[in-house]
């Protein structure tokens, strides 16, 4: 049986001084970077009416993806989107100054209406417990 010896080095650690990054001589710019839904936004935009298929090829997306994006725009009221019976489906801006009006309007017609059928059950409440106990 032999024994084997260990050697055993002594670990020192060196220190590690970090350089600080070089810093760049260009100035950062303030370059705005654009997606496909703003290209399509913009187009919307400058031009008052788009078909869908026409959108989709100026930008270069599907069909599909196209139509999910007009989707997503008129969810936050940035575009109109159009599906006639006959023809192609298009696309087209909002009229900025109409927008706040018609969501008065709606809200005030809703909150109306919410109110009267509340004032009208209350009222049938009260008829019961009054007229027919």
């Amino acid at each position: 049986m032999g024994l084997i010896k260990q050697n055993k080095k002594s670990v020192t650690k060196k220190k590690t001084v970090r350089k600080p990054a070089k810093q760049s001589k260009k100035p950062i710019s303030n370059a705005v970077y654009e997606t496909k839904i703003d290209e399509i936004l913009k187009i919307v935009q400058d031009e008052n009416k788009v078909t869908v298929e026409e959108l989709s090829g100026r930008v270069g997306l599907t069909l599909e993806k196209t139509e999910s994006w007009l989707k997503i725009l008129q969810n936050n009221a940035l575009v109109n989107n159009h599906y006639p019976l006959m023809g192609r489906a298009y696309t087209t801006k909002i009229d900025d100054q109409k927008i706040p009006g018609e969501i008065i309007q709606n809200n005030k017609t809703r909150n109306l209406l919410a109110f009267s059928i509340v004032c009208f059950i209350l009222l049938m409440g009260l008829y019961y417990i009054f007229m027919i106990k």
